[in-house]
């Protein structure tokens, strides 16, 4: 029985002598974090996502402005008149990095209304390009456009309303 005490004590002591040999031999070190803070991104609308003047029919229908080629075409019972059209235009700023553009969902739909309550939608939001990278002086642009759902003898009248559009950093 002492045997087995004296073998165990020695494990003991050898184990101790080890650990306390590691200990003796470890070093600490100190190391820097850094982080950089990008510049916001600065947006700012120029131009407004205009459908022109249109004359509702019996039926409904549909305009359509293009951003890329710039275009607008109609469906249904819609009738456009020659008048200015255009897809909204957005100036962005930022640093040297590139951007990606993002409407809030695959689905997105906004309402406009005119001074009576009357409403109608739009749908099918597009870009003329989906991501970018900011020019030598800091800048790019965009264009943004979309389908209005013109309802059969839709009420007369100025519809406005607001999108969002979603940009951010890519690298």
């Amino acid at each position: 029985m002492n045997g087995k005490i004296t073998k165990f004590f020695a494990l003991i002591c050898l184990i101790a002598f080890f650990a306390s040999e590691n200990e003796a031999k470890a070093a600490t070190s100190n190391a820097t974090a850094t982080a950089t803070i990008a510049e916001e991104i600065g947006v700012g609308m120029v131009g407004v996502l205009d459908f022109g003047t249109i004359i509702p029919g019996a039926t409904p229908g549909t305009v359509t402005i293009a951003p890329k080629p710039i275009s607008r075409s109609s469906t249904g019972g819609v009738t456009v008149l020659n008048t200015s059209y255009g897809p909204a235009l957005f100036k962005i700023t930022g640093k040297k990095h590139q951007y990606n553009l993002a409407f809030p969902s695959n689905n997105y739909s906004i309402t406009i209304s005119n001074p009576d309550g009357n409403t109608m939608t739009v749908t099918n939001f597009s870009f003329d390009q989906r991501n970018g990278s900011f020019e030598k002086n800091n800048e790019a642009s965009f264009l943004v456009g979309g389908r209005l759902n013109v309802a059969a003898n839709q009420p007369t009248g100025v519809y406005t309303g607001t999108f969002v559009v979603n940009i951010t950093y890519t690298n």
